[in-house]
């Protein structure tokens, strides 16, 4: 088994290096060191609008992070990975968040996004007025190299919050040929995400979406989203 589990383990790292590619940042990746496997992770993440190239950061030190884990940790520490370098290379495929991708059986992510650009697609979450639609996003990401993915098949679906005033993806799912997109909603009690709206009153402005709505379900899809 070990040879399948080895191989499992560097899927599922592309897999991890697929989703966070796939985010609307800039994001500096880093490298796990100790099975010779070609791992890339990422953090440092910053606002980006580049292309989708593989690039070095001029002016980024790789280091390898501190393991200092607590004494009375309830996690085995891995035999398999030793220690976690930060290389400084970084790719960009969007400027949009909230990206929750599931595995298809053809290999490809199937994943929610929302709040902002991805290709000339656009989406918004918030709904700042009566009777508005709040739209979230889906595409899929094809490849095994995190820095050469195919962003495809995306495109938006607008639905009411009401009478909340944000609704966002949640729950993604592709699962026997169908795609399950859970979305919920979130709200304030006398303002926008933001600001405040003018008139109302500062007490209890949090700044951004004080009110946990519920979860409303999943719409689903068996074409890949072409069709909902």
């Amino acid at each position: 088994l070990k040879p399948f589990w080895l191989k499992a383990q560097a899927r599922l790292a592309v897999v991890l290096v697929n989703v966070m590619s796939m985010c609307g940042f800039s994001s500096r990746s880093a490298s796990l060191v100790g099975s010779g496997l070609p791992v890339f992770f990422f953090a440092a993440v910053t606002l980006g609008k580049g292309s989708a190239l593989d690039r070095i950061a001029g002016s980024f030190e790789p280091f390898v992070w501190p393991s200092d884990p607590p004494a009375d940790i309830p996690f085995e520490k891995s035999a398999l990975f030793t220690s976690l370098e930060f290389t400084g290379r970084y790719v960009t495929y969007a400027s949009a968040d909230t990206w929750f991708p599931s595995w298809a059986a053809d290999g490809s992510l199937l994943s929610t996004w929302t709040d902002g650009k991805v290709g000339d697609h656009g989406a918004a979450s918030s709904c700042a007025t009566l009777g508005c639609l709040s739209t979230t996003g889906f595409a899929s990401a094809l490849g095994d190299d995190p820095f050469h993915l195919n962003i495809t098949g995306i495109g938006t679906f607008p639905a009411s919050p009401s009478p909340y005033h944000g609704r966002y993806p949640s729950a993604s799912l592709a699962f026997n040929g169908t795609w399950f997109y859970g979305t919920y909603m979130l709200d304030n009690e006398n303002h926008q995400p933001g600001r405040r709206l003018a008139g109302t009153s500062a007490a209890g402005y949090c700044g951004n979406w004080c009110i946990q709505g519920p979860f409303v379900g999943f719409r689903t899809s068996v074409d890949r989203g072409r069709s909902w």
